[in-house]
């Protein structure tokens, strides 16, 4: 009981604290998912296997709309209210994986996910602190020189866990685990690879800009990868056979698939998953560019004239021929 009414708890905290002025579009998907995740677990209808991967395909989409402005200097940067309600959501799955364990998951599996959500959580708190302190604040100043080594080291440690992790053992979700990992482990590179090129040239360098591009194509095929496991793997319950074993389009329109069948199969969903995800950021970066262009123009039209008055000249002039 005590557990329903902790995760009740940081859920409507997240929702409260999003939804506090002003709001956002990402506000308002944040908000609209943590609702649809407490509303479907209390209905019995979803469960942390499925919201397990929808939540992290939400924030893998914010983070690829973020990483493609120029101010974050290489990294996407969240604002403050998006920071904690980001650690409160993972907080609520992480109180809500203890409650809803099935004994035939072995313990470690449900330590491993806890650990993901730790560390998912730390990490978009970690976004937020040069919101949270100000930008000129010395301590935000170090954390995003720090966030060259935090941001992909964190990846890389995530990328390590999914790659041995084994909740479910049927071949074709060991397949796609397998690759979320290698795809984790690219968001990891692209991250690096961002982050040193900012510190050498301009972000309105050509360089500058291709490494923004390369690391937001990385998140949003992270959340174009986690969506497509949903709707492959983890769409409803298969009553019928286990009430943890989940069946999705692939179980309902492939089965009794070979081995080296499968692994074709989940690389031909990763070449769907990359093709969607070059509309997505082609999508985004233009939008992105169109909106930096209109706030430009905002700010010149907002800027007032300098005006020079004749005094002005004459002191000028008398200052000259002195």
């Amino acid at each position: 009981m005590l557990v329903v009414l902790a995760y009740t708890a940081t859920a409507v905290a997240a929702v409260a604290v999003v939804c506090s002025p002003p709001r956002s579009i990402s506000a308002w998907v944040l908000a609209i998912v943590t609702i649809s995740y407490v509303l479907t677990t209390w209905m019995g209808i979803g469960s942390n296997t499925l919201w397990g991967h929808v939540v992290p395909a939400m924030f893998s989409f914010m983070l690829g709309t973020q990483a493609l402005k120029h101010d974050g200097g290489g990294v996407p940067q969240v604002s403050k209210r998006i920071g904690a309600a980001s650690a409160l959501v993972f907080l609520t799955i992480f109180l809500r994986e203890f409650e809803h364990r099935d004994g035939k998951i072995p313990m470690t599996a449900t330590f491993t996910h806890c650990t993901i959500y730790v560390l998912l959580g730390s990490l978009f708190l970690f976004m937020s602190i040069q919101d949270i302190l100000g930008p000129a604040h010395p301590l935000a100043v170090k954390a995003c020189l720090a966030r060259i080594v935090s941001d992909p080291a964190t990846f890389a440690l995530l990328g390590l866990l999914l790659r041995v992790h084994q909740h479910d053992v049927r071949p074709m979700p060991v397949a796609q685990h397998n690759l979320l990992a290698q795809i984790v482990v690219l968001v990891a590179v692209c991250s690096l690879v961002s982050a040193l090129v900012h510190k050498f040239v301009a972000p309105s360098h050509r360089a500058a800009k291709a490494t923004r591009l390369l690391l937001a194509y990385a998140y949003v095929l992270m959340g174009m990868w986690l969506s497509q496991m949903c709707l492959t793997l983890y769409l409803t319950k298969d009553r019928s056979v286990e009430p943890h074993v989940f069946v999705g389009l692939h179980d309902m329109y492939f089965k009794n698939l070979k081995r080296r069948t499968i692994e074709e199969v989940a690389r031909m969903y990763l070449a769907l998953s990359g093709w969607f995800s070059i509309v997505v950021v082609v999508a985004l970066a233009a939008w992105q560019e169109d909106s930096e262009q209109r706030d430009g123009q905002t700010r010149m039209q907002r800027e007032p004239y300098a005006e020079v008055h004749p005094l002005d000249q004459v002191d000028d002039e008398a200052g000259n021929h002195s």
